[in-house]
């Protein structure tokens, strides 16, 4: 009987376990490490694009990428961390560092929402499909970023992380839509690991 069971999870239904799959079986711990590894490189390699940064990319697999994890023994402690795997690839892929000084700037008027990156590409998402607003958060911190808004809809969306220009503005705003749960709130900024915390859905939009 196979001892190490690999499963998987998206980040964008993350803690949703209807969304969890089994992906192998394997004899020995450093084969599942393995069959990880290659599931969090398949989900880089379908972002990278020419000239995306290392935070691009991480924010692009926090949004949307596989997290594969490992059910082992109880007697065995090894834990398999997609994130740190995903954050350590981003580094080599990307085309600068890791780094929470490219800040960026978000906006807004009364169409929508504008998040312009420190390279100058733009985010957008209009008010009337705004289907939902959560804030997804790490265990990377202190010392980058490890708090993301995701403003999501249909047709796309912003991820804002929350040190870049305008946040604290945008919050304001986003506080004003019927129903905005600011308790959400609270509880993602004391978080210290992984978790997402929705604080707003619109009504009629899929959860």
């Amino acid at each position: 009987m196979s001892r190490y069971v690999v499963f998987v999870e998206e980040n964008e239904r993350y803690m949703d376990a209807s969304a969890r799959r089994e992906r192998g079986r394997y004899e020995t711990y450093e084969e599942a490490e393995a069959a990880c590894r290659r599931l969090v490189d398949m989900s880089l390699e379908e972002h990278v694009r020419p000239g995306i940064t290392a935070d691009e990319l991480f924010e692009r697999y926090a949004r949307w990428g596989d997290d594969p994890f490992i059910v082992g023994p109880a007697d065995d402690p090894r834990r398999f961390s997609a994130w740190d795997y995903a954050r350590a690839r981003c580094r080599a892929l990307g085309d600068v560092p890791a780094t929470s000084a490219s800040r960026g700037m978000v906006s807004f008027d009364a169409e929508g929402v504008v998040h312009t990156r420190a390279d100058g590409r733009q985010e957008r998402i209009r008010w009337d499909e705004l289907e939902e607003v959560s804030i997804v958060t790490t265990d990377e911190g202190p010392f980058v970023d490890d708090v993301f808004w995701v403003l999501a809809g249909a047709s796309g969306g912003c991820l804002v992380p929350s040190e870049t220009e305008g946040v604290d503005a945008l919050l304001a705003r986003l506080q004003r839509l019927p129903g905005f749960d600011n308790e959400a709130v609270i509880a993602a900024m004391g978080s210290t690991g992984r978790a997402r915390f929705v604080c707003w859905h619109a009504l009629g939009a899929a959860p």
